[in-house]
């Protein structure tokens, strides 16, 4: 013989701290009940028990009598359909036709309850999502929402709210498109073919900023300087243009190139 030895385990009896304890002010029906028991002890519907049912129900008729009764009645409609499918798993009847109806019921109470594990879990996932405006935000931009609105002949529809937010799963949120207005860029090919008529008739040296066109805006300034810098660049680096600066962030001379002459000063 052993020294040690193994105990049968002990049935669960719904007094310990895993059992389910009814929340009035939050209560979704029997069916909450059921869905607890079968998820905490991972049993089947049919193997749950009765007497557990029952002490919740006492406990609950204890504590919510200004209750509906229409709620009291549905807590004793399932400890009977409980009871039944207890008494036909024991004892089947001998009717094909009851026995049939008996697994109907159960199939029935598992789908239910399959269900329900379904919106449970989309709920949590619901809640426990990023959200826009909360967790994170999009770019900045106008919006054409203006709020919400009242729709006409608007009703509760609970398959169409399921299928919403599966949509809304499926898709991604779009960003907010940041609104501005186009810009009025000059054209560097603009600013070589301007920069060539120019030095057609000038002669000399001339700083950047004295052949830049009028500025109409402080953007459009800054596009000019940009467009014609680059554009004497590339003249210069093809020979047409002489280029120069004579100190560090000094202003920049252009003239026509003359590479037989020497230099001149500035402003000559």
């Amino acid at each position: 013989m052993t020294d040690q030895f193994e105990e049968d385990e002990v049935p669960w009896r719904g007094d310990g701290p895993a059992s389910f304890q009814v929340r009035i002010d939050a209560y979704d029906g029997p069916i909450e009940l059921l869905y607890e028991l079968v998820k905490k002890q991972k049993r089947d519907i049919a193997t749950v028990s009765v007497l557990d049912v029952v002490d919740q129900f006492v406990d609950f008729v204890a504590t919510g009598r200004d209750l509906n009764l229409d709620v009291r009645a549905e807590w004793l409609a399932l400890a009977a359909e409980l009871v039944y499918l207890k008494s036909c798993r024991i004892m089947p009847p001998a009717n094909v036709e009851e026995r049939r109806k008996a697994e109907a019921s159960l199939e029935e109470k598992n789908l239910m309850l399959l269900r329900r594990d379904l919106v449970v879990r989309t709920a949590e996932f619901l809640a426990g999502r990023r959200r826009l405006g909360r967790d994170w935000y999009g770019r900045g931009g106008t919006s054409e929402f203006d709020g919400p609105r009242a729709v006409a002949g608007a009703r509760s529809d609970q398959q169409a709210l399921f299928s919403a937010c599966a949509a809304d799963l499926r898709r991604a949120v779009p960003p907010l498109i940041p609104a501005f207005e186009p810009y009025d860029l000059r054209q560097v090919d603009e600013a070589k073919e301007r920069l060539v008529r120019l030095f057609e008739r000038a002669r000399g040296w001339l700083r950047l900023e004295d052949v830049l066109p009028p500025p109409a805006n402080e953007s459009r300034h800054r596009s000019e300087t940009a467009s014609h810098f680059v554009a004497a660049l590339e003249l210069a680096r093809t020979g047409a243009l002489d280029f120069r600066q004579d100190e560090l962030f000094g202003p920049f001379w252009l003239r026509p190139a003359e590479p037989d002459a020497p230099p001149a000063e500035a402003g000559a």
